[in-house]
Parts: structure tokens; sequence; C-alpha cells
């Protein structure tokens, strides 16, 4: 029996080339005693689906619409591999055969946590659904029906017969998304508002996750007294877990973070978890929301960055029609169009993927940070951005109403790139 763990951390993106994340992490957990995976404790069963179906129905089918979206990825990535588990479980299932060492499947997943979902995010979940129901009830049950009927034709063949799994896995979900599109049989506004639910869950459980994850660890590691592990995750847990794990006996030995298709060795030892890599900003405490009294100080800084956008509108415009000249030979109002409405896009990315900041937030003492305090990467900066096309409907309309629903005032961008827009003194 052992007081504690040394633990290393790594990171992955859950769809990637199996034969390099086996590589890295061949490499990388090469003496270790255990391999601890982000993978649900036990399978989901019928009834699992159904009490999720029941309680969080906008969390459930954005669940089906991101299986569809990803499944031909794993498929396409993880040749000779079952299509229904990512690419980090395939790479320890394959490490573990080799080497003959232990696997531990420690994830309290969203699918378990939104099946026993509080009351208030039942009563979210079937407002959302009753209320565009009664706005557009038949699209609502053409879109339900297609994502449930093209989520079993390519599930069940893919859980009893891998082979049609796969064949189905590559054909079928795309193939729905982009007829059911077309043909008027999925709404997309109800594809959104289910994506959106869905984000909204797994952002809400994420540090109560990775606190599971870590408690998991120190329970299994004293049972076997395993001394050196290996917990492989996605690349959003890292912060947070090494975060987490000062109260913990279990110690961040390494952390490393695998990138997207390209081998990486960018490994980190004994990570310090009160940095942010930059000196902008330093969460004291990852079990409290960062800063979520800020819907102000964005109003007084979005009013500001409004100014700077409308400074830049018409110089914009003018690049945007000398570069469709030099394509088409001429200056096409499109190209004057895209390149003006391009402004607010191109303004927030550039400033945020290399300050962290606006204008307007830098002057209203705010900067932009993942969901754990650490610096906003350029990725997480062009994803806020590009987002802001959904939160800006209706003057913000949209991206004030998810802010009002969300504990740390994250409008739609915020979500699906894991940012936060935090109080700075610096």
């Amino acid at each position: 029996m052992t007081d504690s763990v040394a633990l290393r951390l790594f990171g992955v993106i859950h769809v990637d080339r199996l034969g390099k994340v086996t590589a890295e992490l061949d490499e990388y957990a090469a003496d270790v005693d255990a391999l601890f995976i982000e993978y649900p404790e036990t399978d989901p069963d019928w009834r699992t689906y159904g009490r999720c179906l029941l309680k969080t129905p906008a969390f459930f089918f954005g669940l089906i619409l991101n299986s569809l979206l990803q499944m031909p990825l794993f498929v396409l990535l993880n040749r000779g591999m079952s299509p229904l588990l990512s690419t980090g479980m395939n790479a320890a299932r394959r490490l573990s055969d080799d080497r003959d060492v232990p696997i531990h499947r420690i994830d309290a997943h969203p699918l378990f946590t939104a099946a026993d979902a509080p009351w208030p995010w039942i009563i979210v979940n079937w407002g959302l659904l009753v209320g565009l129901g009664a706005l557009w009830p038949r699209s609502l049950l053409t879109t339900v029906g297609t994502l449930l009927a093209a989520w079993l034709v390519t599930s069940l063949p893919a859980r009893y017969t891998p082979s049609l799994g796969a064949l189905f896995g590559t054909v079928v979900p795309w193939s729905a998304v982009a007829i059911g599109l077309w043909y008027g049989f999925l709404s997309l506004p109800y594809l959104v508002v289910f994506f959106v639910a869905f984000v909204l869950h797994v952002g809400r459980t994420l540090m109560s996750r990775n606190r599971h994850m870590l408690e998991r660890i120190e329970e299994i590691s004293a049972e076997h007294g395993y001394e050196h592990a290996c917990l492989i995750t996605g690349k959003a847990h890292l912060s947070g877990l090494t975060r987490l794990a000062d109260d913990t006996s279990v110690s961040i030995a390494r952390s490393r973070a695998s990138k997207w298709l390209r081998h990486s060795d960018d490994e980190r030892t004994d990570p310090e978890p009160t940095t942010d890599d930059g000196g902008v900003f330093v969460h004291p405490d990852p079990r409290e929301p960062i800063n979520p009294r800020t819907t102000s100080p964005r109003t007084a800084a979005g009013l500001i960055d409004l100014v700077c956008v409308a400074i830049l509108f018409f110089p914009m415009a003018v690049v945007g029609g000398v570069v469709s000249g030099l394509v088409t030979g001429d200056v096409t109002t499109t190209g004057l169009l895209v390149g003006a409405f391009s402004t607010p896009i191109l303004y927030g990315f550039t400033l945020e993927a290399a300050f962290g900041r606006t204008l307007g937030k830098k002057l209203a003492g705010l900067v932009v940070v993942t969901a754990d305090g650490s610096r906003c990467s350029a990725r997480s900066a062009a994803v806020r951005n590009l987002l802001r096309i959904l939160d800006f409907p209706l003057f913000y309309l949209v991206g004030f109403g998810v802010m009002a629903l969300t504990k740390q005032r994250q409008r739609l961008g915020d979500l699906v790139a894991g940012t936060v827009v935090a109080k700075t003194d610096s």
C-alpha cells in the first residue's frame, strides 16, 4: 500500500490518429504501474439512456448530434478498432495488451450525471424543448426522429458487429445530417439549441468530473499499491486536475499535451498549478466560479469595442474589395461586404489571441482566460470570436440569454471555446 501516487497527465484530443497517440503513450507511460482513463466506469445501458432522454432531452439530442459528427472521424482515424471508443481508450487498450498494464476507467461521464440531473436542469431542458415545440412542432418531430434514427443505425451495428458498424459509421452520420438539412428534416435552430444544451452540461460538470477522477485515483492506487500511474484524459481537463491535486494525495509528476494529428513532445515536469503561462490572471480556487459578476463591465467593454470596430469598418471593406479584385479581376460587392462584416471577428481574434483582451476589455479591467483560469490560446480566441455570428442575432439577445443561464456568465462562443471573461488587476 502507498500513501501517495505520482501521476502523469497525458492530454489527448478524443478524435486523433490512433497510431500517433499510441506511440506517444507508449513512450510517455513506459514504466507506470497502471493506466487511468477518462471513460465511464461502467458501460451505459438502455435504462441510462432512457433516464437521460426523459430528464434532459435537449442535452440527450445534443449528445447524439455530437456523436454523429464525430463518428466518421473515429472510424477513419482508428481503423481496425471500435468506432464507439475514443482514440485515448483505443490507445490505452493497445498499450495494456502489449505490456499487461491494468486499465481503470474513472470518469463520471456527462451521460450519467444528466440521467441523475437536478430539477433546475430538468426544467431548463424541457423548457427549451416545449418552447421550440410550440413554435415549430413539425420540425421538432422530424429533427428528433432523424437524429434518433441515424444514431441507432450507426451505434447498434458498431456495438454488436464492429466491421458493419465501421461501414455504417463512415457513411451514415454525415450523410444523414447533410440530407436532413437539405430536405428540411433537420431544423438548424433545433440543432443549435441541442448543441448548446450539450456544451452547457459538459461545461458545468467539468470540475466535478476532475474531482471525481482524482478521488478514484486515490482510492484505486491505495487499494492496489500503485506508486506511478498515468491518466489519459482530454486536454481540457489538464489545468483543472493540476489545480485540484493539491487537495489530494495525488502528486502530478508530469503533464504532456498531444497535438492533433502531429507528434508532440510538449511535456512539463512538476507542472505548477498557480501560474497561467502569461502572468495575466491566476484563479485562486477552481471550486468557485471565476469572477461571475462581469456583465456591467463587459457591456462597457462592448461599447468601446463597437467604436473601434466602426472605425475599422471602412478600411476592412476596402481590403475585402482589393482581395476580391485580385481574385476575380473586379471589385465585387460581396468582397466589400465580407471585408466589412469580418471586422468584429478579426478585431476580437487578433487582440485576444495576442494579449488576451481587446481594447475595450483592457479599459474595463477584463481578460479572456480558459475556464480553469489559464491563458486563452489562439484556437480558443478563434472559436469564441467565430461564434459571435450565433450570439449576435437581435443585438446579442442570444449571447445575453446564454450568459444569464451560466454561473460564469459565458456566452455561446465562450462555452464552445472553454473560455471565461474575468476581472484582472494587471
